[in-house]
């Protein structure tokens, strides 16, 4: 579609749009502003605050989670912001944030007493799922794995999710020009084509971009 009539979104984002599907993106856009600039502050500072996250598949909702009672805390979110009327869904899950938060930080911090002789890589909580994962050498997976139950009990419950990881390869960084890795965030990375520099390192599942 790039280069015809139709398209109207390259001019503007550099992606190939149609009118239709550029409003749809500018709508989607907007509700993640509103949401950043007024619900965050007051979702987050809630003793209850689970996560949030925006959910595309359901058009851009945003979505809260809460330990609390769902009807309840979406009345009080509208009420700070009544724009996202319509946009926004608060779910009950059963830990909060900080529950998820201080859970992947133990298992990370003390890996020998929970999951002896496996060398954990790394944990992370995934929101959505509720679940702290767990990253450790793929040949080590089902040994931790069959661990993972009595973790989440050492833990209270928390979900614990085992996946096939890899080492995290150290970076030693002098300067923003001077480092051996360009793994990390704002390190200028130098090619043929030009200089560019890496843009936050994301994860999904055993993908990293």
């Amino acid at each position: 579609m790039q280069g015809s009539a139709a398209d109207v979104g390259t001019a503007r984002y550099g992606i190939p749009l149609t009118e239709a599907e550029l409003a749809d993106f500018e709508r989607r856009l907007e509700i993640q502003r509103i949401a950043h600039e007024r619900l965050d502050a007051a979702a987050r500072g809630r003793d209850d605050f689970a996560g949030r996250y925006i959910d595309q598949e359901a058009g851009g909702k945003v979505v809260v989670l809460t330990t609390g009672d769902a009807a309840a805390v979406l009345r009080e979110l509208l009420d700070v912001e009544p724009r996202l009327a319509g946009e926004l869904i608060v779910r009950e899950v059963e830990f909060t944030e900080t529950e998820l938060s201080n859970a992947s930080r133990s298992l990370f911090s003390d890996a020998g007493q929970h999951l002896p002789g496996i060398t954990v890589y790394q944990t992370w909580v995934d929101t959505k799922a509720g679940e702290v994962v767990v990253t450790v050498a793929p040949e080590k997976t089902n040994a931790a794995a069959a661990l993972a139950d009595a973790i989440s009990e050492e833990l209270g419950g928390i979900p614990i999710r085992i996946e096939p990881g890899t080492a995290v390869e150290p970076s030693a960084c002098a300067t923003r020009y001077n480092c051996h890795t360009p793994m990390r965030a704002g390190i200028r990375i130098t090619s043929d084509a030009g200089t560019c520099t890496m843009g936050f390192n994301l994860r999904s599942g055993t993908t990293r971009q």
